[in-house]
């Protein structure tokens, strides 16, 4: 193993290296708390005596000769890039607070090793999809929030005003004994020739110390794995593995962007259940829900000479798996009763088949998935109604997810049916008559919404559907659609005094209107939250 580096300073370490952070790594992922908070922190309790330098941790390194030149080592970053990509940040932001109208050699020396050569090289470069906005964030005075395109280029934004906020609360003595603390902290590098040495390294270093995500641990094995096994071109395969996981971290980032989407855990979950056998581990836990150790299981099982293609195919269909995540929530805009699904908010037990369906149905224009999700939605909205625990039925929906090979006729049917499990139909009918069911605001909403949309799809109704939006993801507060009483609650309203009873033909005694009628069903509408605004309909539901 071709290795160099070892025990250094930071500001030794820049002075003869430039940095690229590869796709395949995550996005800049730091926020204000803990991250960037424990950052400057740990900076600051640092003692400002002593011949102790502060331990900025260990980097991981690959060469990158395209990054080479003549004075400097071109480096991609396997391991650190959260804490170089905030060093960068920090140094930016700091020198921008100390360096004025007067020439000073010290700062400029600073900013040349950590920021920008004389031959206005940058040391530093992030992921290609963020680097330009990079760039702009730490050359520049300052960025507005409506340039972000990704998340974690607000996260960057965010960072960079972050720091300018502690350090406007500290002397110019203490930001220079800071840049000063952070450029002579001891840093542990290792740097490899090959993404192969890498992966050995790595995997041996995450496996232990602070956690990472699932999807990274997961990764990291899956990257190690294949150094292990992979055949004659080692970097061809590790080069596969690398392009699916920059797909997938692209897309986690775009799922961010989402409403209420599955985090990547989650749907790494989601994808062990759908597409991965079942087993169970030696602890008796089920092996979906710990992903590596699943994969670890699996792959042990299969012939040594076939391992790195199931490397290599397991992470293109979870590429596709994090692609479908994306579709499938880009469809709830066209597709009716994935909109509707959307706004009653039970989604996560439906995940897995969800994902399956989608990527099972042969239909260009997914009619077959849309039939699917229609008969999903009737059997939560009921679940809903009778007030069941949102996991009700989550293994039965595990075992049709898993099973599910294409035949929606076949699943419909078995979604159907659980319509009438745990006493559902008895529940139903009983909750939709109790008094308080205004107090239900998401299921109230949703079943008023759901019969304003049934009213204006009726022949000669001039409205348009409301879509999912307007009650749970409006554009703004004013336009979102909720709940009302067509007789308002107002103790000077004479017609909540009113005597009637609840059943015209019945012996019981009158009870007022405001005790049977005014949080019920029959007395509620949906209109704009918007004081004021006019509903495009009022209805009652009697």
């Amino acid at each position: 193993m071709s290795q160099a580096g070892g025990h250094t300073t930071l500001k030794g370490l820049f002075a003869t290296s430039a940095f690229i952070v590869p796709s395949f790594q995550r996005a800049y992922a730091w926020k204000p708390e803990p991250h960037l908070n424990d950052f400057i922190n740990d900076l600051r309790s640092h003692p400002a005596e002593g011949e102790k330098r502060y331990f900025f941790g260990t980097i991981l390194l690959t060469k990158a000769s395209d990054l080479s030149s003549r004075l400097l080592n071109g480096y991609a970053v396997v391991d650190g890039q959260q804490r170089l990509t905030t060093t960068t940040i920090f140094m930016s932001v700091a020198l921008a607070k100390l360096r004025d109208a007067r020439q000073n050699p010290e700062l400029d020396e600073f900013y040349e090793l950590f920021v920008k050569t004389r031959a206005e090289r940058r040391k530093f470069r992030t992921i290609v999809e963020d680097d330009a906005f990079f760039e702009r964030l730490i050359m520049g005075n300052g960025i507005p929030l409506g340039s972000c395109d990704t998340p974690s280029q607000r996260r960057l934004l965010s960072a960079k005003q972050y720091i300018g906020k502690r350090l406007d609360e500290l002397s110019r003595e203490e930001v220079e004994r800071l840049l000063t603390t952070l450029a002579e902290s001891q840093i542990l590098v290792h740097a490899v020739d090959t993404n192969s040495e890498a992966t050995q390294i790595f995997e041996l270093q995450n496996d232990r110390g602070e956690r990472l995500t699932n999807l990274e641990a997961l990764k990291s094995y899956l990257m190690h794995s294949l150094y292990l096994h992979a055949g004659g071109d080692t970097e061809a395969d590790l080069n596969v593995v690398q392009q699916n996981f920059a797909a997938i971290y692209r897309n986690a980032e775009i799922l961010e962007t989402k409403y209420d989407p599955p985090n990547e855990d989650q749907l790494l979950s989601y994808h062990c259940v759908a597409f991965l056998p079942w087993i169970t581990l030696e602890d008796g836990a089920d092996g979906w829900s710990r992903p590596k150790q699943l994969v670890r299981r699996l792959l042990a099982g299969e012939d040594k000479g076939v391992r790195s293609g199931w490397i290599k195919r397991f992470s293109s269909q979870l590429r596709d798996t994090f692609s479908s995540a994306v579709q499938i929530l880009d469809a709830r805009d066209s597709c009716e009763p994935l909109g509707d699904f959307t706004a009653l908010g039970r989604a996560a037990i439906f995940w897995p088949l969800l994902l399956k369906c989608w990527q099972f149905d042969p239909d260009a224009e997914h009619s077959n998935f849309e039939r699917a999700v229609r008969a999903i939605e009737h059997f939560a909205f009921r679940l809903t109604v009778a007030a069941r625990r949102a996991d009700t039925g989550e293994s039965y929906l595990r075992n049709l997810a898993k099973d599910f090979t294409g035949n929606f006729s076949t699943l419909i049917e078995a979604v159907n049916s659980m319509n009438e499990w745990w006493s559902i139909p008895e529940l139903f009918e009983f909750n939709l008559r109790v008094p308080n069911f205004y107090a239900r605001e998401r299921t109230a909403t949703y079943l008023l919404w759901r019969y304003e949309n049934y009213l204006r799809s009726q022949p000669g109704r001039q409205f348009p559907r409301l879509g999912w939006r307007t009650i749970v993801d409006p554009a703004n507060a004013a336009v979102r659609y909720a709940k009302d009483h067509i007789e308002p609650q107002d103790a000077k309203n004479p017609v909540l005094s009113r005597l009637v009873k609840w059943d015209p033909d019945s012996d019981e005694a009158p009870r007022p209107f405001a005790d049977l009628y005014l949080h019920r069903l029959g007395n509620l509408v949906l209109d704009t939250v918007a004081a004021g605004a006019a509903s495009t309909s009022r209805f009652a539901i009697g």
